[in-house]
């Protein structure tokens, strides 16, 4: 959600960044198709939209966070975006091969969460990281077992934290009772997923191989999306085949790490979830083509879950060696670039 008044910094693939107002996007209904984005920006063949940061201003304090598929990320203050040319510049310095894959916007005393394909994940504290220029690489944030990745980064405030007792206040830092914390959810590219409490995952020193955060086995697959949930909000999930399910957050299982999770949508043979967008329930009368889906197992019953509290001796004691390691090798990692193109 945004207003005209805002900007947005839109980050593509090869980790270029243009600067769009909010105002000059066209106006129209959610049916709508759009303009091509080229009509928009100047973006190449080779290009694609990978993460759009809205904002309000340019001011200290901020900062723009970027991750790749490699599992490397850069914390950047947001005022050094602030003289974007048209042709747009430098968001990120790629490595030939590594692919830019999430965009978050970043505040003091907020967390970061990753989470692999193979379903590792790792928090860590955004101070962590420090702030690099535009044109660098970044450094470790998780590492990964042989053909693992990065599919989700997600960035937990500050005032989640505090309205959950994860944190610390500081002094005079009031918790806003307003504020109700959300879980985490995860799902499958076989259409398996669960929620899960923030309080499961431990702050750990960034660059290691984390703790498990769902079971990638055979009946799930590898992990498709990750994101922050609500309780009262509603999911569109979006498979290789074109088919949108609808499903309601609360009928979601709340598990452990440790565990599989529950069938979610029911998937033909060879399809796969490929991604998930949050609906708005102000929209109930134009749901037009979007299938409600029903949050069961496969034997009906919503079952199929495993005990939430799995065994993760593993998964805590490759964190004690590797997080370790990654500290010592943040200069190997920084790579300053050149200057913008």
């Amino acid at each position: 959600m945004t207003n005209t008044h805002a900007s947005l910094l839109v980050f593509t693939s090869i980790g270029k960044c243009y600067r769009l107002g909010v105002h000059e996007l066209p106006a129209g209904s959610r049916n709508a198709k759009g303009r091509p984005i080229v009509n928009l920006l100047p973006v190449e063949s080779d290009e694609k939209i990978q993460a759009v940061v809205p904002f309000e201003d340019f001011v200290d304090g901020p900062c723009i966070i970027t991750a790749t598929r490699s599992g490397l990320i850069k914390k950047t203050p947001l005022l050094a975006y602030r003289n974007i040319h048209a042709g747009g510049i430098i968001g990120v310095n790629m490595v030939e091969g590594d692919e830019l894959i999430n965009v978050r916007l970043v505040n003091p005393g907020d967390r970061v969460l990753l989470v692999s394909r193979e379903g590792q994940s790792i928090q860590f504290d955004e101070s962590d990281t420090r702030p690099m220029g535009r044109a660098t690489r970044g450094v470790r944030g998780i590492r990964f077992r042989d053909g693992d990745e990065l599919v989700a980064m997600v960035v937990i405030p500050r005032e989640e934290l505090l309205a959950a007792g994860l944190a610390e206040p500081n002094e005079g830092e009031e918790i806003d009772p307003e504020i109700v914390p959300r879980r985490l959810l995860t799902i499958t590219e076989n259409g398996y997923g669960k929620r899960t409490e923030l309080e499961a995952y431990p702050v750990q020193n960034r660059g290691g191989l984390g703790v498990i955060t769902i079971k990638t086995t055979d009946r799930n697959g590898p992990v498709a999306s990750c994101r922050l949930v609500a309780e009262d909000d509603q999911l569109i999930i979006i498979t290789n085949g074109g088919q949108l399910i609808r499903i309601r957050v609360d009928g979601v299982s709340v598990l452990g790490r440790n565990t599989q999770g529950v069938r979610l949508i029911n998937l033909s043979k060879d399809e796969t979830v490929v991604g998930v967008a949050r609906w708005d329930a102000t929209d109930e009368d134009e749901e037009d083509g979007i299938e409600d889906g029903l949050v069961a197992s496969e034997d009906g019953e919503g079952g199929d879950e495993e005990s939430a509290t799995g065994d993760d001796t593993e998964g805590q004691a490759e964190v004690a060696g590797d997080a370790t390691d990654a500290a010592s090798d943040d200069d190997g990692e920084v790579d300053e670039g050149g200057e913008d193109a």
